[in-house]
């Protein structure tokens, strides 16, 4: 792997990379059993350096020693799980990479100098100086790898089961809004009913926009931003803006993401005023508010999907409200010391009446794992479901889907940042059901290339819809946009939109736009499509923002 193919693979996605804790982080294989929910306890928190390898026994089969070394941080991926040319080119040797073993035209110093935190990468040591592996055993393992990956990944179509059932969107009432005055890489979409408002978020030459528009599209008010929003989270009148920091990362000088809150007059739609709130974040992508603690006061939590390292943020409400220039109320901490949240949901899982928080998992040590408060201030963490290191995980709703009365879960996976991206036989969307006794089972999956994001239609959260930066592109239609109706049980109807736009989907928002009302589908575009059998050249000559759709729920 080149220093210029290390440098043009890296900016292939911006937000889910391939990059992992040890291992590959984006594939699809058949060949690896079904992620199962294990209930494993573990500590809040990881350790970051890697153990020394040098001593394996010389008794170990290659297999014992791929499980002893790979095993450590995460499930071990099997050699199908990607093809040949991608373990070989990409993978291998950035697995090497975390064991101290480096190729000559990629050194140590230019894969730190890509790090969004490059002094805490240096010091946890999360790319060793000196090797932690004989180099005989590490050819044995790549060649482990290397003999047994297929040459090419099995497809839905060569697959006896699922059978696809997807019928055509029918007529379906839209509106395409072009770019200009959005920004034509949109990254943040939401509906606030209450004050009939859309808020839009993306980003235009390199720095960040956010936009409030009336129902009738028609700008109100641009707050420019250091980087792109990607999500907001209400705060009264007010709204509290995660900003990612560099959106497409380059091999050196990625900046930090940070959170402000954009402060609003009661009663008034505009803002008047932005402030800083928190910075120095690792690329985070998601920001709640909750009383985590169980002390009366509102806490924030942060999903730092980050790069290299990230982490699941508390930042703890003190007990005192200190002046402006007398510090910070908030004491900041790490439920967990690893990158890969990508998603965080607020849910009472055993019914006691408890919100519990969840945090999707999406870098190598894959899952949904859970946080429960001890009463004491400190928090205990346990895997509700562990997927395979290259699983892809995108997105967490949370709902009672099958009908039995418990929270149940459901999981998007189609991360394909790959190099190039490789489509996959397990990408999708997943409904695991809420058993009794707390464990979770797979009932029904839905295959969708690329799935990346999901959102409910209704409050009886039994109809949703979905998008996907990754579709197959060969495909007409792309498959790229679709709509769930569940039943009981957990199967579902699957209705698909009909024809092919030039875009690619990363911003979703679902909900009235006045309360009481029927809901209305945004979905927002980064990227184009080169063709599309619908426009005339004229138009492809401009840019797609977002997708009006009002669903007939009928």
């Amino acid at each position: 792997m080149t220093l210029s193919r290390f440098r043009i693979s890296i900016l292939l996605t911006w937000v889910f990379l391939l990059v992992s804790a040890c291992s590959p982080n984006r594939s699809g294989s058949p060949g690896v059993p079904e992620p199962t929910s294990d209930g494993d306890e573990v500590e809040s928190g990881h350790a970051v350096g890697m153990r020394s390898y040098m001593d394996l026994p010389e008794e170990l089969s290659i297999r014992q020693k791929v499980e002893r070394v790979c095993g450590q941080c995460h499930l071990v991926p099997e050699p199908s799980a990607l093809d040949r040319d991608s373990w070989e080119r990409s993978v291998l040797p950035m697995m090497g990479w975390r064991l101290g073993m480096y190729e000559p035209e990629v050194p140590r110093e230019e894969i730190l100098a890509g790090a969004v935190d490059p002094v805490r990468v240096r010091v946890e040591d999360r790319f060793p100086v000196d090797p932690l592996i004989s180099d005989e055993d590490w050819k044995q393992i790549q060649s482990w790898y290397l003999n047994r990956a297929p040459e090419s990944i099995e497809r839905f179509s060569d697959m006896e089961e699922p059978l696809l059932s997807r019928d055509a969107i029918r007529d379906p009432v839209h509106i395409l809004h072009w770019a200009d005055p959005l920004p034509p890489a949109m990254t943040l979409l939401e509906i606030d009913p209450d004050r009939e408002l859309i808020y839009a978020g993306g980003v235009r030459d390199g720095q960040g926009e956010f936009w409030v528009l009336d129902q009738m599209w028609d700008p109100l008010q641009r707050v420019p931003l250091p980087s792109a929003p990607v999500h907001l989270e209400r705060d009264g009148a007010n709204l509290l803006l995660t900003l990612i920091g560099t959106l497409r990362l380059q091999p050196r000088g990625n900046r930090a993401g940070e959170l402000v809150q954009l402060v609003r007059p009661a009663g008034e739609k505009l803002f008047s005023g932005l402030q800083g709130f928190a910075g120095e974040l690792r690329r985070p992508v998601q920001t709640i508010r909750s009383d985590l603690t169980g002390d009366g006061r509102e806490d924030l939590v942060v999903a730092e999907f980050g790069f290299y390292s990230g982490a699941v943020t508390l930042f703890e409400r003190s007990s005192f409200e200190a002046p402006p220039d007398r510090g910070d109320p908030y004491k900041r901490r790490e439920l967990y010391s690893e990158p890969g949240a990508v998603r965080l949901q607020l849910s009472d899982l055993d019914g006691d009446g408890e919100e519990e928080l969840l945090a999707l998992l999406g870098q190598g040590d894959e899952g949904v794992m859970r946080f429960r408060s001890d009463g004491m201030g400190g928090f205990r963490s346990e895997w509700l479901l562990r997927f395979h290191p290259g699983w892809g995980s995108t997105d967490l709703l949370t709902g009672d889907v099958t009908g039995n009365g418990r929270t149940d879960l459901v999981v998007c996976n189609g991360d394909n940042g790959d190099f190039p991206p490789v489509l996959r036989s397990d990408h999708g969307i997943r409904v695991y059901e809420n058993r009794e006794g707390g464990e979770f089972e797979k009932v029904y999956w839905h295959p969708m290339d690329g799935a990346y994001r999901c959102r409910w239609l209704d409050r009886d959260q039994n109809r949703m819809v979905a998008i996907s930066y990754f579709p197959d592109e060969e495909r007409s239609p792309r498959g790229d946009l679709i709509y769930l109706q569940f039943r009981e049980g957990g199967e579902a109807e699957v209705h698909e939109w009909p024809v092919d736009l030039p875009a690619r989907w990363l911003a979703l928002a679902a909900g009235p736009m006045v309360a009481g009302e029927n809901p209305v589908v945004l979905v927002g575009s980064h990227g184009e499509f080169p063709t599309s059998e619908i426009f005339d050249e004229s138009l492809l000559r401009r840019r797609l923002s977002v997708l009006e759709w009002r669903p007939d729920l009928e």
